[in-house]
C-alpha cells in the first residue's frame, strides 16, 4: 500500500519500519561492528529496528543476536562466542 503512494519506499517487516530510498548520498561506512542483543523474543521487533537503523546510518557490520535469555544463564552462555566475535571495544547498557 505504501508503494502506491511512493515507489521509493521499502518496508522492513521484521523491524516494522519503512525506508525512503534514493534520498541522497549514502552515509559513510563506519568502522567496527555492533551487536544488538535481545533477552527474549518479545524484544525482537525493536532489535530488528535498531539493526536496520544502524545499517541505514552506515554501520554495515551489525549482528542481531536474539533470545539470549534473562531467566537462564545457559541461553546467554550458548551464544557467548557469537557475542565475542563482534569485538566491540565499547559496550552500552541501554536498558
Amino acid at each position: 500500500m505504501i508503494r502506491a503512494i511512493n515507489p521509493n519506499v521499502s518496508y522492513h517487516p521484521a523491524a516494522r519500519i519503512c525506508k525512503l530510498d534514493g534520498t541522497g548520498e549514502a552515509p559513510p561506512r563506519l568502522r567496527g561492528s555492533v551487536a544488538v542483543l535481545t533477552a527474549g523474543t518479545a524484544d525482537l521487533a525493536v532489535a530488528e529496528e535498531a539493526a536496520v537503523t544502524l545499517g541505514l546510518i552506515g554501520c554495515g557490520n551489525t549482528r542481531l543476536i536474539a533470545d539470549i535469555g534473562v531467566a537462564g544463564l545457559q541461553r546467554l552462555l550458548a551464544r557467548i562466542d557469537d557475542i565475542r566475535t563482534v569485538g566491540s571495544r565499547r559496550r552500552f547498557n541501554l536498558g
